[in-house]
């Protein structure tokens, strides 16, 4: 990728040490790695600060929960579609709440309760019921979920 980047006639094992760095001394290992990080300097390229890490965190996490919103608002008007009105998908779907990641359990615990129980067990069960009952298709069940399969 560096190579390709620069477009300078490089290849990639012109920054690559090979597939372990057993047998090269510890002063190599380090020259390179900051040899590296100088290029990518040079390209524009940084490492966020924890700040910026944790701003980008909270406003993924918020995202998510938006999307929960609207998708737990969206739930009556499927569920209100005839059994059957969809191809069935074969598929067994797990009922797994929304997923909280390490760090954001302290954000999703000042959420108020109605914003819970959309992250909740229940809106798995009622998206698994939609699907059991073949009103939504493979693809309304990705965007409910979030599953990229």
């Amino acid at each position: 990728m560096i190579a390709g980047v620069r477009d300078r006639g490089e290849i990639y094992t012109d920054y690559k040490f090979g597939a372990t760095t057993v047998g090269i001394p510890e002063a190599d290992i380090r020259r390179h790695t900051r040899e590296i990080h100088d290029i990518m300097g040079e390209l524009g390229w940084r490492t966020h600060t924890a700040e910026e890490l944790r701003l980008k965190a909270r406003a993924d996490f918020n995202s998510r929960v938006d999307e929960r919103i609207a998708n737990w608002n969206s739930l009556a008007e499927l569920e209100a579609r005839a059994a059957d009105s969809c191809k069935p998908t074969g598929g067994r779907y797990a009922e797994i709440p929304m997923l909280i990641y390490e760090g954001e359990e302290a954000w999703a615990e000042q959420l108020p309760q109605a914003t819970k129980l959309m992250m909740s067990e229940e809106y798995a069960r009622r998206v698994r019921h939609l699907v059991a009952t073949n009103r939504i298709s493979n693809d309304e069940y990705r965007i409910l979920t979030g599953s990229i399969w």
